[in-house]
């Protein structure tokens, strides 16, 4: 009996797993999306690691930004809050997150492709609030980008250790 309880209690709650599937796929391609590029690949002059270091502070605000913006799809779904513009509080703060990636890393990439694909994603990322699921259509976005930007890894010539022979 506490079984069939709980997948009651659940049952209201499963409008949520849209913005819980997409709001996964933005925290987990954030993290890849961050680290994908060595920082000593950027960090080549003086002027580049005042830009690399004073950048962050808008990549980390924009980070912080999607934290609050999950929150208030939540809000919304659950009608705990009446706010018409929930899918803009995720949306806006990922485009500025990658935006920032972007301008901070695209110093440093060698493919055209890799230059373009970011800039496309931000704006279809801009569009997703006008979607009925904007998280969920924005977590889809992150990782189709961080897919391209793994296949786009793969083909790079690896750089070899020199042997100790």
């Amino acid at each position: 009996m506490g079984g069939a309880r709980g997948a009651h209690d659940l049952a209201p709650r499963a409008h949520l797993l849209p913005i819980v599937v997409g709001g996964l796929l933005i925290v987990f391609s954030f993290w890849w999306l961050y680290f994908e590029r060595p920082g000593h690949e950027v960090l080549t002059s003086l002027t580049a690691a005042f830009v690399w270091g004073y950048g962050h502070y808008f990549v980390f605000a924009a980070a912080a930004a999607v934290g609050a913006g999950l929150a208030v799809s939540v809000d919304h779904a659950t009608d705990r809050a009446a706010i018409s513009a929930a899918g803009a509080a995720v949306a806006v703060p990922v485009a500025l997150y990658l935006a920032c990636l972007w301008f901070l890393h695209a110093r440093s990439e060698r493919s055209v492709a890799t230059r373009v694909v970011a800039p496309l994603v931000v704006a279809g990322v801009l569009l997703t609030p006008f979607t009925g699921q904007a998280v969920l259509s924005t977590g889809l976005l992150m990782a189709g980008l961080t897919a391209f930007k793994v296949v786009q890894a793969g083909r790079r010539p690896a750089i070899l250790a020199p042997s100790g022979e």
